[in-house]
């Protein structure tokens, strides 16, 4: 019987790295699982509150590592223990693909895999913006959810995987830092054909939908091809409903068609309650007592999403969601000013309690802000304004149950060897 001394086999995986100049691959246990309903990390089950910083990933806004630091570990205090790297781009309005996988724009996400690693953050890359950008601005223009596109897009999941990042020399495909992919996500309203009223032309939808769901069968198939390490996720999905509203050629409501795909290792949604109905009927800025019954819109589908999830054995996450704390209804009066504001500092802490709320009552175990960033709309950053640190805290409060059992949070500032 052959036999062998783990010792030397770890001895032999070091001097292999030292002689490549690339990271050994880590054990498969040091990588997030989808195990039934559960994420699992180590044999637990892992949980995570999450945030977006998209005008970190889009290369051509100048950044640093010292601000990347600054922000993440801002997020990590406020209880914050997973980045989902969108808007991964060199720029915005930009339907060259070449120039979304240059250098420039790789070197950034080595640099925030590279901190979100010193800082024991994981991290989804999401590839819709890319995709989308591509699409909607090449010339012409061209329909990247139909298959007769699909090599076109290719290279994204065949080059990023094999990527050697330049700051470890961790290959992407090997990197424990990453949780996963996400494809394409908010197909509704932004991958179907509209109207020029901007309602949905219904003639095409059950077309544009089944080639999104071809699409995104394929894509997930190419990337789990390339790396066989991380979890594929089609992207969340905005303006879902429990019976629709958009149904594929099977008379299904087409979230359901999309997360049974077998390519397909977790759900997930967007959620952004549509309030302007709600707005017109009120007095601005809206304040108590509300004309509707919190928590609103889909966060009041949430346990339908989630028991689905459940029946066909996979995970569910709610993975953006967020809320404008300066909208302004109309945007600009009738002078040219800013309208009035929509939600008033007891609105803004309401909906967060709701939403938070909803989502644990749900049993959901990853959600994911948009977002966090020094700036204005629905950026949220410590000490931008009292009414921002007020929200703040009560994120802070509620990230207590999106902590991973038996994996405590490091304290901020500590880093990796």
């Amino acid at each position: 019987m052959c036999s062998y001394r783990p010792s030397l086999v770890l001895a032999v995986l070091v001097l292999m790295s030292l002689l490549t100049g690339v990271q050994a691959a880590p054990a498969p246990g040091d990588f997030v699982r989808a195990s039934g309903s559960q994420f699992q990390l180590g044999g637990r089950e892992y949980k995570a509150m999450g945030f977006t910083s998209y005008q970190l990933c889009v290369a051509k806004n100048k950044t640093s590592r010292a601000e990347v630091q600054r922000i993440f570990r801002a997020a990590k205090a406020a209880g914050f223990s997973l980045f989902r790297a969108t808007s991964v781009v060199y720029d915005f309005n930009d339907g060259d693909l070449s120039h979304h996988l240059s250098e420039p724009v790789w070197q950034r996400v080595d640099l925030l895999l590279d901190v979100a690693r010193q800082e024991h953050l994981k991290v989804i890359l999401d590839f819709s913006t890319l995709t989308y950008e591509t699409g909607r601005f090449s010339k012409p223009p061209f329909d990247v959810t139909d298959p007769a596109n699909f090599d076109r897009l290719k290279p994204i999941y065949q080059r990023v995987p094999s990527r050697v990042n330049r700051i470890n020399r961790r290959v992407y495909k090997n990197d424990p830092t990453i949780l996963g992919y996400s494809v394409l996500g908010e197909i509704v309203p932004f991958g179907l054909r509209y109207k020029a009223d901007h309602t949905l032309d219904l003639g095409n939808e059950s077309r544009d939908v089944n080639n999104y769901l071809a699409f995104i069968h394929a894509a997930a198939a190419e990337i789990k091809r390339n790396d066989p390490n991380h979890l594929v996720n089609a992207g969340g999905l905005l303006h879902v409903s429990p019976d629709g509203p958009v149904r594929g050629a099977s008379g299904k409501p087409y979230w359901r068609t999309l997360w049974a795909d077998p390519n397909i290792d977790f759900a997930s949604v967007h959620i952004y309650p549509n309030l302007d109905d709600d707005l017109k009927k009120a007095t601005l800025p809206l304040a108590p007592p509300y004309p509707l019954t919190l928590p609103v819109g889909e966060w009041k589908n949430l346990p339908v999403y989630k028991a689905y999830a459940d029946k066909i054995g996979k995970p569910f996450m709610v993975e953006e969601w967020g809320l404008s704390l300066d909208r302004r209804l109309p945007e600009k009066d009738d002078a040219g000013k800013p309208g009035t504001l929509a939600y008033s500092p007891q609105f803004q802490q309401d909906y967060f309690r709701s939403a938070l709320a909803a989502t644990t009552a749900a049993k959901v175990p990853v959600t994911i802000l948009w977002q966090w960033y020094p700036g204005n709309s629905f950026d949220l950053y410590p000490g931008a304004s009292k009414d921002e640190d007020a929200v703040i805290a009560i994120v802070k409060k509620s990230s207590a149950a999106f902590n991973s059992s038996g994996l405590p949070a490091l304290p901020t500032g500590h880093t990796a060897p």
